[in-house]
């Protein structure tokens, strides 16, 4: 009698549990309504590390899930500074980087930024996972970060497909589309030019950026000259300038007061393009430069280089139409 009660406890248990895990999978298309901005996650460090020169002051990242963001892995993983990638240095591959503690980063949403939930909305890190092609290149940036709870009227980034080939024929249509007449923006805050006495204001704008030729980025990742702008530069690796080793990048532009590459590291691109629409990847900058003041590109790694980490996280593969097609 014991051994059955036992048993059906058991059952019982298990039945909840998938009950739950099932409710936490979910899809909702209601989970991804709202602006834009409650989909981007802002990520504080606690304390600036001193064996960490290019640590970031924050980043940006995508909310993919009530409690999973990507983030770039150049914002929670480093190593000695001159063993990883600059300009003018192409680090190894077998030269791995290391995760900060979870513990020393607080995640709250882009859109309390500059309002009085900056720090009352900010949520912990129980995890830390690098992407397995994360290294001292960088050139595969994408980290995943478990969140110890769901944030405040936050709201999922909308990812248009779960499948990986699928989506990394979409960007090479939209990085063709966005040339020609799609849509593509990123969100950023600016501030208004106070009037005499008044108080500094800001708010979120949608800034539209597009797709160009990867050589238009070339003097952010293979310059042409050293730091001393004398002497010739001569990068080790070629397909390391083009892209050509690990990972997917391309180029942006756009016409604004300062240049994509100066932007938020992480900050996410949306685009429009036809029937493709949502996240399309995350800039990076951590390995670049910004060669001068007139200068107005910036580099996008695709969020397909993402999946690995990303994808037991994607609610979309169990929408009604996705849930139904096996992906390998």
């Amino acid at each position: 009698m014991e051994i059955l009660v036992a048993t059906v406890v058991l059952i019982a248990v298990c039945i909840v549990h998938t009950n739950t895990q099932a409710v936490e999978d979910a899809f909702n298309i209601e989970y991804y309504w709202g602006l834009r901005q409650n989909g981007v996650v802002k990520l504080h460090y606690k304390n600036k590390k001193s064996d960490w020169p290019r640590q970031p002051g924050y980043c940006y990242g995508a909310l993919i899930n009530w409690k999973h963001a990507v983030v770039p892995c150049s914002c929670v993983a480093y190593t000695q500074d001159s063993s990883m990638s600059s300009p003018w240095f192409q680090a190894s591959h077998s030269t791995k980087v290391n995760a900060i503690p979870a513990n020393d980063i607080m995640i709250g949403l882009m859109s309390h930024e500059h309002t009085n939930k900056e720090k009352s909305g900010q949520v912990g890190v129980t995890s830390i996972k690098l992407h397995s092609k994360c290294d001292a290149t960088f050139q595969v940036d994408y980290a995943l970060l478990t969140l110890a709870k769901k944030i405040e009227k936050s709201r999922m980034v909308w990812i248009n497909s779960p499948d990986r080939d699928e989506y990394r024929k979409q960007i090479e249509r939209v990085s063709i589309g966005s040339a020609i007449g799609g849509n593509c923006v990123i969100m950023r805050w600016v501030d208004s030019i106070p009037a005499p006495g008044g108080p500094r204001t800001w708010e979120i704008i949608e800034s539209s950026v597009k797709f160009q030729h990867w050589d238009m980025c070339l003097p952010l990742v293979c310059p042409l000259y050293q730091k001393d702008g004398v002497t010739r530069y001569s990068p080790r690796d070629p397909k390391y300038c083009y892209s050509k080793t690990e990972g997917r990048r391309y180029c942006l532009t756009w016409v604004q007061e300062i240049s994509l590459c100066d932007l938020v590291p992480g900050t996410p691109v949306f685009c429009d393009v036809g029937d493709i629409r949502g996240l399309m990847g995350l800039t990076h900058n951590f390995t670049s430069r910004c060669p001068y003041s007139n200068f107005f590109n910036g580099i996008i790694e695709a969020f397909d280089d993402a999946f690995e980490i990303a994808y037991d996280h994607l609610r979309v593969r169990n929408s009604e139409y996705f849930s139904k097609i096996r992906f390998p």
